[in-house]
């Protein structure tokens, strides 16, 4: 993957490149987090237990997305709208039969970017 992107804005390819040289750095720190939080909540069917169990896990875990840190667009991402996307990723999941942990943590984080490149447009 090339550490660029295709945009006239140098301060949004700079922020890119930001999010990519932390999210490289802080991964094999956040990979057994980010597996402790899909775990903790994606058996959760009930939507009011999972948007529970979701802010707690998030309250307690604050450097689950430690690679967005330095990025101004995180401040702009909701605990609700990240436990939203991962409630309705974990039930588009089920519904296709894919259960594993490891699907769900590689969706997660694919989730998780496409959720910051959105609050950053």
């Amino acid at each position: 993957m090339a550490n660029t992107i295709a945009t006239g804005d140098e301060s949004a390819e700079a922020d890119f490149n930001t999010y990519l040289e932390n999210f490289c750095e802080s991964y094999p720190e956040i990979l057994p987090k980010r597996t402790a939080f899909i775990q903790t909540i994606s058996p959760v069917d009930d939507p009011n237990e999972f948007t529970t169990a979701c802010f707690e896990h998030l309250e307690a875990t604050p450097t689950l997305n430690t690679w967005f840190d330095p990025i101004d667009a995180i401040a702009s991402i909701t605990q609700q709208e990240v436990c939203d996307l991962h409630y309705k990723l974990f039930e588009s999941l089920r519904e296709k039969q894919r259960t594993s942990i490891a699907e769900f943590v590689s969706f997660s984080y694919l989730a998780s970017l496409d959720l910051f490149l959105n609050a950053y447009q």
